[in-house]
This record gives structure tokens, sequence and C-alpha cells, in this order.
């Protein structure tokens, strides 16, 4: 079987209290039910990293972006599924309140302090790996 190659985008939101928005996936979600993440998705064909980022808040969230700052870059493959992902990770800081605009794939929505994200169960593995990169865990 032929390997997809998959471009995405996802965004850790700040709020101005520096706490991290997370969406927890509904269990009855496709892929990864029952775990928090970022908001994010698979870019649209032709469509730019930041464009897919800006459109994956605004579907998920029902929140305009304001300034995306690229934090990293990651590239890694899920065998299991047989894709490869290339994924750029962005942050902003939203004055707004964000609300669940799936909630079809979404079950939750919730602010967290970085204390918070230490003892929070069921954080998907992807955002783990994050928050440990940026040394929040």
């Amino acid at each position: 079987m032929d390997r997809v190659y998959i471009r995405g985008a996802s965004v850790i939101v700040r709020d101005t209290l520096e706490r991290v928005l997370l969406l927890k996936r509904s269990t009855t979600a496709s892929h990864h039910p029952g775990m928090w993440e970022n908001p994010g998705g698979k870019c649209d064909d032709g469509e730019s990293f930041e464009a897919c980022a800006r459109r994956e808040m605004l579907e998920e969230i029902s929140v305009v972006a304001g300034e995306l700052e690229q934090l990293f870059e990651k590239k890694f493959l899920d065998d299991e599924r047989q894709e490869y992902f290339h994924v750029i990770m962005y942050q902003t800081v939203t004055e707004s309140e964000p609300e669940i605009a799936e909630p079809e794939t979404f079950s939750e929505i919730g602010w967290f302090t970085l204390d918070e994200l230490q003892t929070l169960p069921d954080i998907a593995d992807y955002c783990i790996q994050d928050f440990k990169r940026l040394g929040w865990l």
C-alpha cells in the first residue's frame, strides 16, 4: 500500500491569562475519541499551512485568528494508517470566547493553566509531545 502524504496545521490557543484552550473529541469521533487536543486539521488542496490554521480555528471554535506565531514544524509517519504527516504548529492569543462549532466531533472545550495540564487526563499523545517540546510538561 502506498503511503499518503498529509499536510496540516495545529494551533495552541492562549488567552490573556496564559491559559491553553483544548477541545475534547467526542467518544464517537473517528480518530482519538475522548482525547483532549488543540484545534487543527488537514490542509485543503492548495491551501497554505497558515490558511489551514486560520480555517480550522474558525471551523472548530468559531474564532477568527489574529496574529499566528509559527512555533515549530513536525514530520512523522503513522505506520498503522500508512500516512506521512507534515504539520506546522502555531500559537495565537485570543480575547474571544471560543465555542464548540463541531458538536459531532467535540464534546467539551476548556481553558487550562500550565499547572492543570500536568494532571489533566486524556490529553492526546501528540499534544503531550508538543507541550513537552515547549517545556510545559
